[in-house]
């Protein structure tokens, strides 16, 4: 889990379609202030595509389990892949 309570680690590709309905929704949100959201492109930037790998182990996937984009990590550790779960948690807060 990450230190601060209300950080939450989210990874994203300029090209993905599910990436980008999650930035409109975030355009959007009027509870984007009261998060902290660290972006990580995942495909220029290889260090973060690593830092992703590194987060999607840790989440314990199941043997069939891909990883992809939209990903992101909750502040205690619960990890989300796809628009709508991510969209839905965040519309929870």
């Amino acid at each position: 889990p990450l230190k601060e309570s209300n950080t939450y680690e989210y990874f994203w590709w300029n090209a993905c379609p599910h990436c980008l309905i999650v930035a409109k929704f975030l355009d959007k949100w009027d509870k984007k202030d009261t998060i902290k959201l660290i972006k990580y492109e995942v495909w220029y930037e290889k260090t973060n595509a690593k830092i992703m790998e590194d987060r999607f182990n840790k989440c314990d996937p199941k043997p069939e389990a891909q990883m992809s984009v939209p990903f992101m990590i909750t502040p205690d550790g619960k990890c989300l892949m796809g628009n709508e779960p991510i969209i839905e948690l965040f519309k929870s807060l």
